[in-house]
């Protein structure tokens, strides 16, 4: 239900959208920002307390992936690694108890919510910008050598799948929501921060968030056209699709580079040389996984075991002194540490939500399910703090009254 008019009531609007926003500003900038939003909003909940909200009850699901992360530990677990992990997993447990009682956004404060992740990533675009371009010709080698440009948060390919999240975000806006861009000034906005996502996704040239972003609109435009039939719109989205890489492989200079490492990358692993290579290495341990579950099909390595065995499995493939990943599949990894039961569990915990019949969302919930989602498939996206934190604070702000 939406907050009310008394003075305590926009008192603790006014702290609700501050933790909001901390969130924002950590997964960008600091993780400490985002766990002290987390806890400040689970906190604030208690306050809450009379407006236990039944419809968003769909959100108990999650509590499951932490459940799995903490029973299915193994018989000779690393615990100082395991804890860690239980440690990131927390928001699974503490977030869905949030929801049940935290006020929903209005129409306008979702609109401002994504205005506000946009000049944050803007913010944190520049930045990087700067730094780019002040050693252009030191970070062009490093794109070459398959390194990534510098971005304010702990990963590159996080930071990309925010990039999208947003940009999808005030794309759909425009498009379907057009109403709520009443003023001039929220139309500039969203015109001048679309246009310059876009820009930096392509920039950036991260490979993982141009695939889902093009996943993306692929899928909405092909469903547009199917049940609009309009051939016009095919055309242009057709031509957009088709017409950004094209530009941004003669105008970017850090896309060019990039198109031709994934070349030279793609042909070295063909030829049987991947290791040392990203690509290569992230087959490699998306292959190592499986072998792990295969090992013990039914319950699993344990989730207090998965990078030990992954090291010994590493160390006698190739060599001690590895930089050993763990599997980069957000399915392989459910499946080798939980077996088919720890998988099954991971997977009604995950999908129910989406799956639910009796939720009242906005679209972005969606979109931050296709985001998330299809980054699990080539990368371990619940095992980050950032990962989580995007998915958890996505399904929070994209619950409707």
């Amino acid at each position: 239900m939406y907050f009310r008019g008394s003075r305590n009531s926009k008192m603790k609007e006014k702290i609700y959208q501050a933790f909001l926003a901390l969130m924002v500003i950590g997964l960008v900038f600091s993780p400490f920002l985002t766990s002290v939003g987390m806890i400040g909003l689970f906190v604030l909940a208690a306050f809450y307390w009379q407006e236990f909200q039944k419809v968003h009850t769909f959100g108990l699901w999650f509590i499951l992936l932490f459940f799995n992360m903490l029973v299915l530990v193994g018989s000779d677990p690393d615990i100082p690694y395991w804890f860690n992990r239980l440690r990131i997993h927390l928001p699974f447990l503490l977030l869905p108890i949030t929801f049940l009682f935290l006020p929903v956004l209005s129409d306008k404060q979702h609109l401002n919510f994504h205005l506000f992740f946009a000049f944050v990533l803007l913010i944190g675009c520049i930045q990087s910008m700067t730094l780019y371009y002040g050693g252009l010709d030191s970070y062009q080698e490093r794109l070459k050598m398959g390194q990534s440009i510098p971005v304010p948060s702990r990963s590159h390919i996080r930071f990309s799948m925010m990039l999208v999240y947003t940009l999808l975000n005030l794309i759909w806006i425009w498009w379907k929501r057009p109403h709520l861009l009443d003023k001039r000034w929220k139309r500039t906005a969203v015109i001048i921060f679309t246009g310059f996502l876009l820009i930096s996704i392509h920039w950036l040239s991260v490979r993982s968030g141009l695939l889902i972003l093009y996943s993306i609109v692929s899928f909405f435009l092909i469903r547009h056209i199917w049940v609009t039939k309009s051939w016009r719109l095919g055309f242009w989205g057709l031509l957009i699709i088709t017409g950004m890489p094209v530009f941004s492989f003669f105008c970017l200079p850090s896309f060019k580079v990039k198109v031709g490492y994934t070349l030279y990358e793609f042909k070295m692993v063909l030829e049987g040389h991947s290791q040392g290579y990203s690509n290569g290495d992230r087959i490699a341990s998306i292959i190592d996984g499986w072998r792990l579950f295969e090992k013990n099909p039914i319950w699993g390595i344990g989730t207090g075991s998965l990078r030990v065995e992954m090291k010994e499995m590493a160390s006698k493939a190739y060599s001690s002194d590895l930089d050993v990943l763990i599997p980069h599949n957000q399915w392989v990894i459910e499946i080798a540490q939980g077996g088919v039961v720890g998988l099954s569990i991971f997977m009604v915990g995950f999908l129910m939500p989406f799956l639910s019949r009796n939720k009242k969302v906005y679209y972005s919930f969606y979109l931050v399910y296709g985001v998330v989602g299809i980054s699990m498939i080539f990368e371990p996206t619940l095992e980050t703090a950032e990962g989580i934190g995007l998915f958890l604070l996505g399904i929070l702000i994209s619950r409707k009254k």
